[in-house]
């Protein structure tokens, strides 16, 4: 019995280890103010492809409205912007999910998505400043990169994965080698 609570907290340890291989969706935040940025394509932007960045919101006081917000976006190279919009510029009905804007990368390089928000009325919500650090890598020249590329990035899952599976084998095997069943039964 203690060694399969040793195996089940050694994966439950596993599980829940941050392998740092994906950075998917990053969260800024800035007193009561924050956001989470999504890029498509695949949470990797590629240099001289269009990129889709959409931001989040959520404010820990609910004052914040994308109605009553100057919000802008800026993308900068070593400290120099090289764009520039409102956040919410072309959204009919914007809400805290749907600010988003669009812009192909130039080169490959590292870059930053700066976005800022006023009040238009006063105290209405805290300002906030908001900075993401995004890296444009060169454009892949094969398939097999893209596929390599989701294998690399996953690598952990599947290690995981698959100790667990060998975890959940040894288990069966060992209670059907003491009690002859898969599922030991309760002793009275």
């Amino acid at each position: 019995m203690k060694k399969i609570l040793l195996c089940i907290t050694f994966f439950i340890f596993l599980l829940s280890a941050n392998f740092n291989l994906v950075f998917a969706h990053v969260l800024q935040t800035d007193g009561t103010i924050g956001a989470v940025m999504h890029i498509d394509p695949n949470d990797d932007p590629i240099a001289g492809e269009q990129a889709s960045f959409f931001f989040e919101f959520k404010d820990t006081t609910n004052k914040f409205t994308p109605e009553n917000c100057d919000c802008k976006a800026t993308i900068s190279e070593h400290g120099h912007s090289i764009y520039a919009q409102p956040l919410f510029q072309a959204i009919p009905t914007p809400s805290l999910y749907s600010a988003s804007m669009f812009y192909t990368l130039p080169q490959p390089d590292v870059y930053q998505i700066i976005l800022t928000g006023t009040p238009l009325s006063k105290n209405a919500f805290q300002p906030f400043h908001l900075t993401y650090t995004v890296r444009a890598e060169q454009p892949n020249t094969s398939q097999t990169t893209q596929t390599n590329n989701f294998f690399t990035q996953h690598i952990g899952h599947f290690i995981v994965g698959i100790l667990l599976l060998l975890t959940v084998i040894g288990v069966a095997i060992y209670n059907y080698k003491d009690h002859k069943s898969i599922f030991p039964k309760p002793q009275k």
